[in-house]
């Protein structure tokens, strides 16, 4: 990435940063860094001009920038700004949802900024009624100097989720990878119905037995029948549920992958299963599948 002057920091002050002040007495030291402390703050402040500026000037800042410098340039700028959240005691996640934040008024329209910026240029304008037109024909129905979507894509590839966030999005994806599947879940909800009438059904019973009532085979035929009811059905719900998603989840991705690719299910079940002796014999070609 080229070095110029024209930068966060003045080319002498560069220069002795890298050489640790070594150079220049107590006083100019002191002098220094209340500039460069001056001019970091102001540089940080400007990202707030600069978060929604077109993606073709972001892209074209750095176009001819060497990749890996640009790497390096970008990975120092995170973790100086890193370090400086810390020693402010700003919270991590109120950072990130602050700038999630403007990103969504960065799409919708709606930073006063830019909109003092634009009035000060009518204000500047010796042809106030032309310099007004411009104004209103770059300010959307909200106030904000509107910005072509298309000049604002990157907007959307930027993760802006927060840390709880993000474990919440990683522990979702990883219960749906190795997690029961939908219809084995239903299929355990009915079978928790069936069992719920089992132990019912069971404790009337032992009832009975051990304390003499009458709550099995006394005349609660209704009961009993909608407890051996509930535990049909229940029973039946999970064989239905678990034969649906077997069908939906495999047998039917295994067909549709039977019928487009015969040959390659073919090779592989004669490879599996056939004696190496007979491959020999075989009228087609039965060479190894790839896997």
């Amino acid at each position: 990435m080229k070095r110029k002057s024209a930068s966060l920091l003045t080319k002498t002050q560069r220069r002795r940063v890298r050489e640790g002040f070594t150079d220049v007495d107590d006083a100019k030291r002191r002098r220094d860094q209340q500039r460069i402390r001056d001019r970091l703050q102001s540089g940080v402040a400007d990202f707030r001009l600069l978060d929604d500026y077109p993606d073709d000037q972001l892209a074209g800042a750095f176009e001819d920038a060497d990749e890996a410098d640009l790497v390096e340039s970008l990975a120092a700028a995170h973790l100086t700004l890193e370090r400086a959240r810390t020693l402010q005691g700003v919270d991590r996640e109120r950072v990130v949802r602050t700038a999630r934040e403007r990103a969504l008024a960065a799409s919708q329209g709606d930073d006063p900024e830019e909109r003092a910026a634009v009035e000060s240029v009518v204000d500047a304008s010796d042809d106030t009624r032309s310099a007004e037109a411009v104004l209103d024909s770059r300010l959307d129905t909200d106030g904000r100097v509107s910005v072509a979507a298309e000049e604002l894509a990157s907007l959307g590839d930027v993760d802006l989720r927060t840390r709880t966030e993000r474990g919440a999005a990683t522990a979702r994806e990883t219960s749906e990878r190795v997690g029961p599947s939908r219809w084995l879940r239903w299929a355990n909800t009915s079978m928790l119905v069936a069992a719920v009438s089992l132990w019912f059904t069971t404790l009337f019973w032992l009832s009975d037995r051990l304390f003499g009532t009458r709550l099995w085979e006394g005349g609660f035929d209704a009961i009993n029948a909608v407890l051996f009811g509930t535990m049909g059905l229940g029973v039946a719900g999970w064989v239905a549920l678990v034969t649906l998603g077997v069908v939906r989840d495999r047998a039917v991705p295994f067909v549709v992958s039977l019928t487009e690719r015969p040959r390659r299910h073919a090779r592989r079940i004669w490879y599996r299963w056939m004696p190496p002796a007979l491959r020999a014999a075989a009228p087609i070609d039965v060479s190894r599948p790839r896997e």
